[in-house]
């Protein structure tokens, strides 16, 4: 019976009007912080607090939406204490919000609704427990995120993180590992990450590591043995022109065409560093493509 509550809360959207909350008057941060320090073991057998830290991940105050809602979705996950019902009810929830985009006034759940997906689908990873339509669901979920994404904010004092394409590059590493995605899937991955080069903000410049966290994903998925390498060599080619002008010589009269240029040159050098530390083959082989297209970009 407590499996069942569990799912149904897990329905409910936790911006919903009847939605449980994150606190009341019986569980305030003093309690949580009792059950962060016991690794959350008491929160997967009562629904009700299930339900709470799932809606402490729209929290304003990054010490109960960090510290506990993301990190009690961690903990729960990384420690096998939820049933599979538990984890399908879990996914589907964050599918959910993710594919409607739901999000609070602040701008703050939506992106850790990203960030716990992240953990869904490392979970996932290591004990399969998805059906081949829902990781397709998950891929096509992060797909409409990230080509709809308008809020690029990274870190303030008071709000704490919301770094929505890093989030969103954490889900993809997860998703790039998985040995049973198929090459078509792969091959979405890489078209994820080329989109996110290209903010819908044509303006905006990555400062706070996007284009390394996009980087750190496409070198993991690069090492599937189910794409050809050719298909990355072009990617390399595709993704190092500038898109919407002629040549980079072009972009340095433009202001978008400059944060086009930071973006993708700081991605390419981040993919670099990557390469250039390891010894996998696949890497290896891609080494003299990604050469050419740093010497490409101005």
């Amino acid at each position: 019976m407590a499996v069942l509550l569990s799912s149904m809360l897990l329905s409910v959207s936790a911006l919903a009007q009847n939605a449980p909350g994150c606190t009341d008057n019986e569980v305030d941060i003093a309690h949580w912080q009792v059950l962060k320090a016991n690794q959350f073991n008491a929160v997967a057998a009562d629904e009700g607090l299930l339900a709470q830290l799932y809606a402490c991940l729209a929290e304003p105050d990054p010490k109960l939406r960090d510290a506990i809602g993301y990190e009690g979705v961690v903990a729960l996950l990384r420690n096998t204490q939820l049933t599979r019902t538990q984890q399908l009810a879990l996914f589907e929830r964050l599918t959910n919000d993710l594919t409607w985009q739901r999000n609070d006034e602040h701008g703050v759940f939506l992106p850790f609704v990203v960030l716990a997906y992240s953990e869904v689908m490392r979970a996932d990873r290591i004990n399969a427990y998805l059906e081949p339509a829902q990781r397709q669901q998950a891929l096509d979920a992060i797909a409409g995120y990230v080509a709809q994404l308008q809020d690029y904010r990274g870190f303030d004092a008071e709000s704490g993180w919301r770094h929505g394409v890093a989030h969103s590059a954490d889900v993809l590493l997860q998703l790039a590992l998985n040995p049973l995605l198929s090459a078509q899937q792969h091959q979405q991955i890489g078209d994820i990450i080329g989109q996110a080069l290209l903010p819908n903000k044509p303006l905006h410049f990555y400062v706070y590591d996007e284009p390394a966290r996009l980087a750190r994903a496409f070198a993991f998925n690069v090492l599937s043995p189910e794409v050809d390498i050719e298909v990355w060599q072009q990617w390399l080619v595709q993704y190092s022109k500038p898109k919407g002008y002629d040549d980079w010589p072009a972009v340095f009269q433009s202001p978008a065409g400059l944060a086009q240029r930071h973006n993708k040159k700081a991605f390419f050098q981040s993919l670099y560093t990557t390469f250039a530390n390891s010894q996998q083959d696949r890497l290896l082989a891609l080494m003299p493509g990604l050469q050419q297209a740093i010497r490409a970009l101005p």
